[in-house]
């Protein structure tokens, strides 16, 4: 350093060490970072939960009824794996308008509790919209 304080050179080292130090996942005292913590998954991403209900009612916030018609395997070669699945719902038609659906529902179940899905419309006969979410935790290859 110079009169001045910290110099460029000093700074770059300084930079430099800090980043290999995160590199190697250890503070210059040689201690370990905190290794990510696992989390659990929730229950509503598993497909084990939906495979198992019992009462398959559920509704939006806002209250409008609906009902798993059906828990499919995203493929063949995704078959029963418990992070892959597609959801299927539906809803009576005169119970949602000609644009719900697409979007981030808050759901509800007695036994699951509140969260949100993504849900995409599917199907409009005259007496039923039906829905569908895609759940895939898939990591790697």
């Amino acid at each position: 350093m110079d009169a001045r304080g910290l110099t460029r050179r000093a700074l770059l080292a300084l930079g430099a060490g800090a980043a290999t130090a995160v590199a190697l996942r250890t503070w210059p005292g040689g201690a370990p970072l905190a290794a990510p913590r696992a989390t659990a998954v929730p229950a509503h991403l598993r497909r084990a939960t939906w495979t198992a209900l019992a009462d398959r009612r559920l509704a939006t916030s806002a209250g409008t009824p609906l009902e798993l018609a059906a828990v499919r395997d995203l493929s063949p070669a995704l078959a029963r794996r418990d992070d892959a699945f597609r959801l299927v719902f539906r809803t009576p038609a005169a119970a949602t308008g000609p644009g719900f659906g697409q979007g981030i529902q808050r759901l509800e179940h007695a036994g699951i509790g509140a969260f949100d899905l993504f849900l995409t419309p599917g199907r409009r006969g005259r007496r039923w919209l039906t829905l569908a979410a895609t759940i895939d935790r898939r990591t790697g290859p």
